[in-house]
């Protein structure tokens, strides 16, 4: 995890499951956030159509929000950490065993538990050591001209020089941002006097710890590769010493830095040769040099571990791809890095927004089934928050994702991090997913974890799967709603029409008199059959479409009730239902209606309306005159 101080910036990397999260104020104003408030929560029931213009949003953020600019250079540096530096890469692999393991001892365990406020769940203290590793702190001094870390308790308020592995990942992160945004003309007299600027969020205790021994040039130079090659031990600190320690013997060819820090190192520590599975916790892996075969060995056995694993491309690669981590602003580097080694999911949250309106962006490979893999790292993000909530305070230094203060559970911060917030949390799928995951039942007035009954876990689990139902209703609708005539427009594709599904419609339309109330629905509706625009033939004469419409009509005989015909996006219904002929004239059709064929119409809809009406208490003379007005 990014060191704490971080939460100015609201923005890390997950190392577990390596997405990156920004957390910001969006580069729009008040009047223009209030505006896609209301336009993202007109499109709540439509999956496609929010995911389109929470897509329009990132993209139009990511040119124009200098400072997301800023942050995605920071943290994509570190995701590229994750995966170019052994040991810390290992060290992610560790964290998700970890949670794992926590989840486990949770699910497994029997009695009640005591959630009420500073109390945690107690699991092994090698589960903290494991995620806290990197925030382990050691005091550095010289002896002489020799760097050296003081093995003396630390008192962290008074002691100066002291430093933990963060340190070392975050400083050498500072160097790469500068680099990619001053490029070509980024030096290290340039760096010394951007690290000085107060303006210049960035970190450099570490950087300035030893530039005043040995310089700025030289710091700005070596921090870069020393910092790569020291995780090539287990001791990536103690490694940073022993590499300064004998930076004479890089010679000043920066090509050949990595591959001389390696032999350094090859003949300074003792090399590993263990299995990922070997060990638990850090605490117990051996202290050595990671070799290749080790490298190799390690990839081999967590390459399915993880989602998405771009470590083996990386090493198969190195020098191309260590030369383009190390000097980001020539060549092209930083394009090479960031078209090979996108991260599989990108969480916007901008803070200016509601918080549910927050937006899980992935870059999924065109061969992986893109519906499982989005599932699956919204489900271990799920788990990774909460058993972090319940077991360690790791999450209260970051923002919290749900607004709804009133909420019963809300108090108890176990969901602080939850990723799918509902418009009305009477309506949250939180404590069904909980009792299911954990198998524990959450009570909120006492404040405890209870055993999970198999009578209750029926009911939850009855929840959950209306909840299941409800998401893949969201999933089924592709629509738009306009707001000068508030109508919505739902898209029928030739597909849906092909196979003869007229439950999409249908389904549709219960949904907006469920949530708008059967008088808002009157004349809300307009078909829209985009993938039939490239036919010449108007639609009432295209056999597939009226059949489909004909069809929809014998099982919703009160269809025009929802229809708008002030929209002339529903022209061709009334045609298929008027008994007429056609001829085709250049640029248009004529259109003749048979003797008595709207007469007969109408009486037949005014008998429908009638009944309809007649049957929700409503005046159907009302409804009947407002809906088909415009075509008189």
């Amino acid at each position: 995890m990014e060191h704490l101080n971080n939460i100015n910036y609201f923005s890390y990397v997950d190392t577990t499951l390596r997405t990156i999260y920004f957390n910001l104020k969006s580069c729009y104003d008040q009047s223009q956030v209030e505006r896609l408030h209301k336009y993202i929560d007109e499109c709540e029931y439509s999956h496609s159509q929010k995911s389109d213009i929470m897509s329009n949003i990132i993209d139009h953020n990511m040119h124009h929000n200098e400072t997301l600019k800023y942050l995605f250079f920071h943290e994509l540096h570190h995701y590229l950490q994750g995966i170019a530096y052994p040991y810390l890469y290992y060290l992610t692999c560790i964290e998700m065993k970890t949670l794992f393991l926590a989840h486990h001892q949770i699910n497994t365990h029997k009695e009640e538990i005591d959630i009420s406020d500073s109390k945690f769940i107690r699991v092994e203290q090698s589960y903290y050591t494991n995620l806290s590793y990197q925030l382990y702190n050691y005091r550095f001094e010289w002896k002489g001209d020799k760097l050296t870390i003081d093995n003396n308790e630390i008192n962290p308020e008074a002691d100066e020089n002291v430093f933990c592995t963060n340190d070392l990942v975050e400083n050498s992160t500072s160097i790469f941002h500068y680099k990619i945004i001053y490029g070509e003309n980024a030096s290290a007299e340039g760096y010394w006097k951007w690290l000085r600027n107060p303006a210049n969020k960035s970190y450099k205790n570490l950087f300035l710890f030893l530039s005043n021994r040995l310089g700025y040039e030289m710091i700005y130079e070596f921090l870069p590769v020393i910092s790569l090659l020291s995780f090539y031990t287990t001791e990536p600190l103690h490694a940073l010493c022993t590499l300064f320690n004998k930076v004479e013997y890089f010679g000043d060819d920066s090509l050949n830095y990595p591959k001389k820090g390696r032999i350094i190192l090859s003949m300074t520590y003792q090399h590993l040769d263990f299995g990922f599975s070997d060990y638990t916790f850090i605490t117990d892996t051996p202290v050595g040099f990671i070799t290749d075969e080790q490298i190799k060995k390690f990839l081999d056995e967590t390459e399915t571990f993880h989602l998405h694993s771009p470590s083996k491309q990386f090493f198969e690669e190195r020098e191309i791809y260590e030369d383009a981590l190390l000097n980001p602003s020539k060549n092209k580097n930083f394009d090479l890095l960031a078209k090979n080694f996108r991260p599989i999911a990108i969480h916007y949250n901008f803070t200016d927004f509601q918080t549910r309106h927050t937006a899980f962006h992935y870059n999924i490979p065109a061969d992986v089934d893109r519906n499982n893999v989005e599932l699956e790292i919204a489900e271990m993000a799920k788990i990774k928050d909460t058993v972090l909530s319940l077991t360690s305070r790791f999450n209260t230094v970051l923002p919290r994702t749900c607004h709804h203060g009133n909420c019963t559970y809300f108090k108890l911060n176990l969901c602080h991090r939850w990723n799918a917030i509902p418009k009305d949390y009477n309506f949250c799928s939180f404590p069904s997913w909980f009792a299911l995951n954990f198998n524990k039942e959450i009570d909120p007035i006492k404040e405890r974890l209870l055993p999970l009954s198999e009578k209750r876990r029926e009911v939850f689990l009855q929840k959950e799967n209306d909840y299941t139902d409800f998401l893949q209703n969201k999933k089924r609708w592709d629509y738009f709603h306009d707001l000068t005539s508030q109508t919505y427009i739902l898209n029928i594709s030739r597909e849906i029409v092909q196979r003869g599904d007229i439950g999409y419609a249908i389904s549709f339309i219960k949904m907006l008199s469920e949530n708008k109330g059967l008088h808002s629905a009157n004349n809300c509706l307009s078909f829209c059959m985009a993938d039939y625009l490239d036919t010449e033939e108007e639609l009432f004469c295209i056999d597939e479409v009226v059949e489909w419409c004909k069809e929809l009509k014998s099982s919703m005989p009160e269809l025009f009730y929802y229809i708008n015909f002030k929209s002339r996006e529903n022209d061709f219904l009334q045609f298929i239902f008027l008994e007429h002929t056609y001829k085709r004239l250049p640029g248009k059709y004529e259109v003749t209606l048979a003797n008595g064929a709207w007469e007969k119409f109408i009486d037949s809809e005014f008998k429908i309306f009638e009944i309809f009406c007649s049957s929700h208490q409503m005046n159907y003379l009302y409804y009947f005159k407002k809906t088909f007005s415009p075509l008189i």
